[in-house]
C-alpha cells in the first residue's frame, strides 16, 4: 500500500460490490480572484465498472466496507491524483486531495503511507491541501489529532462543505483549518434570499477572523460569483469558471471571465451607491435652512443631551426620549439611543424617528 502506482493515468481496483473498477483523475481549478488565475487544482476520482458504467464517487465510497478495503481505495485514489498531477509539471499550485475522516483516523492501523507516497512522487507536502470531506463522525477529538499528522508534514488543512451537516463553527474551532470551503447550497441561496446574502458576508468575515482563507465552491452563475466577490472570498471554484477535466487548463483560461466579472462587480457597486443616495435624499432635502446654525459641526458635543446621558447610565439598554423638535427636520421626533462598548471604547448610537409618521402608522407598525 505504500507504493506509487505505475500507470499514472488509469488504475484498477477490485471492489467487492462492483467487481473490477477502473479509476482515473479529473482536476477542477480553484481560482484566486486577486490573481485572476488558478492557484490550486482539486483531484476528483472518476470510476467505471467492468460494464463501462460510470460509478458516482458517493456510491463508490458508500458501498465499500470499512476496514482495509476502504483504506486501500482512499489511498489508491490519492496516489493516482498525485501521480497524474505531477506529470503536468505544474510547480506553483496546490493540489487538493479529499480525505475521508474515517481514513484519517483509522489509516495508521494499516501502516504509513502518505509521507512516503509524496516523497516517492517528488511532491512537497506544502503544496498539498488535505481536504477533509463532510461526514458524520462521533469522535471529533480523534479526528483533530489525526489532522495534526498532516499539519506536521507541512500540508494545508482544508475543511469542506462548511454550513452543511456536521461542518459548523464548532468544527472550525476544533480543527483550526487553513482553508474553509463554503457549501454549494449556501452559495446557491445567496442569490435568491437577501437574508442569506447578508449572513453570507458575515460568515466569510468570521471565518477570516478565525484565521482561515475562504473558498466558495459550487459557483455556476455570474450572480453567484458576484456574491462571492462581494463577500471578499479568497478562492472561487465551480463550473462558471472551469469544469473538472483530465488535463489542466491554460493559465489564461478565465481571463475574459474575470474581466467580465469585475466589470459587473463595479457596475453593481455603483448601482448600490445610487440606491443608498436615493434612500437618503428625502432626509437630506428635508433640512430647513433656517436652522442651519444649529446643524452639527466638527467639535459639536451632545453629552449634555438626555438621550446621551441616559444611554451612558445604562449601557446595552435602548433609551427613548420625550418628543422634541429635531434640528435636522425640522420635525417633532423622538430619539432612540444605545450605549455599547467597541474595542474598549464606549460609543452612543442614536436614531431620530418622525413622531407624526409613527403616530400615523398602522397598529403593530411601531414595533417594526
Amino acid at each position: 500500500m505504500d507504493e506509487v502506482m505505475g500507470d499514472v493515468s488509469l488504475a484498477s481496483f477490485t471492489a467487492p460490490v462492483h467487481g473490477r473498477l477502473e479509476l482515473s483523475s479529473a482536476f477542477q481549478p480553484i481560482f484566486s480572484p486577486a490573481h485572476r488565475r488558478a492557484v490550486a487544482f482539486e483531484g476528483l476520482i472518476r470510476a467505471r465498472d467492468k460494464r463501462g458504467r460510470v460509478v458516482p464517487p458517493l456510491e463508490l465510497f458508500s458501498e465499500v466496507p470499512a476496514g482495509e478495503t476502504r483504506i486501500l481505495l482512499d489511498r489508491q485514489c490519492r496516489s493516482l491524483h498525485v501521480s497524474n498531477f505531477m506529470r503536468f509539471g505544474e510547480e506553483r499550485s496546490w493540489l487538493f486531495l479529499n480525505v475521508d475522516p474515517y481514513v484519517a483516523i483509522e489509516g495508521r492501523q494499516y501502516g504509513s503511507f502518505f509521507a512516503g507516497m509524496l516523497r516517492a512522487a517528488g511532491l512537497s507536502p506544502h503544496r498539498v491541501a488535505v481536504e477533509l470531506i463532510e461526514s458524520p463522525l462521533a469522535d471529533e477529538g480523534r479526528l483533530a489529532s489525526a489532522m495534526e499528522y498532516y499539519r506536521e508534514l507541512g500540508c494545508i488543512i482544508v475543511l469542506d462543505d462548511f454550513g452543511a451537516g456536521h461542518s459548523n463553527f464548532d468544527r472550525i474551532w476544533r480543527l483550526n483549518p487553513d482553508i474553509v470551503k463554503i457549501d454549494r447550497e449556501m452559495t446557491r441561496r445567496v442569490t435568491v434570499e437577501p437574508l442569506a446574502r447578508r449572513m453570507f458576508n458575515g460568515i466569510v468575515s468570521v471565518l477570516h477572523e478565525a484565521g482561515a482563507l475562504v473558498c466558495v465552491e459550487g459557483i455556476e452563475t455570474e450572480d453567484e460569483a458576484l456574491c462571492a466577490t462581494d463577500a471578499n472570498a479568497d478562492l472561487l471554484q465551480g463550473h462558471y469558471f472551469a469544469s473538472p477535466a483530465s488535463e489542466l487548463p491554460a493559465e489564461d483560461v478565465c481571463r475574459d471571465t474575470f474581466t467580465q466579472l469585475f466589470s459587473s462587480f463595479r457596475a453593481e457597486l455603483l448601482e448600490g451607491q445610487a440606491r443608498r443616495e436615493a434612500r437618503l435624499e428625502p432626509y437630506l432635502s428635508a433640512r430647513d435652512p433656517r436652522l442651519e446654525p444649529m446643524r452639527p459641526r466638527p467639535g459639536t458635543n451632545w453629552q449634555n443631551k438626555p438621550y446621551f446621558r441616559r444611554a451612558m447610565a445604562d449601557p446595552g439598554t435602548i433609551q427613548v426620549t420625550r418628543p422634541y423638535l429635531s434640528v435636522t427636520g425640522p420635525k417633532i421626533c423622538v430619539t432612540l439611543s444605545l450605549a455599547c462598548e467597541v474595542e474598549g471604547a464606549m460609543f452612543v448610537i442614536c436614531a431620530d424617528l418622525d413622531l407624526a409618521a409613527l403616530a400615523g402608522a398602522a397598529p403593530g407598525r411601531l414595533a417594526t
